[in-house]
């Protein structure tokens, strides 16, 4: 999956809350992120890394390790 090119805002938010039920399922504290601010900020560091896949950019932003899960 691409984040950006054909998805829309409202399957990116949706993105966004399912990558915070996996994190939050691999012992990462999520509390303080909710689906729409988690999606922004996807959207922030997408438009500066593109080159990194969607689980990369997720890790980038809660700065964990993508190899360690």
């Amino acid at each position: 999956m691409n984040w950006y090119g054909t998805t829309t805002d409202a399957e990116r938010v949706k993105l966004g809350g399912e990558l915070i039920g996996i994190f939050t399922d691999l012992g990462v504290d999520m509390s303080n992120w909710e689906a729409n601010t988690f999606a922004q900020m996807m959207n922030n560091f997408y438009d500066w890394r593109k080159d990194l896949s969607v689980w990369d950019t997720a890790c980038l932003i809660l700065n964990v390790d993508p190899e360690t899960f």
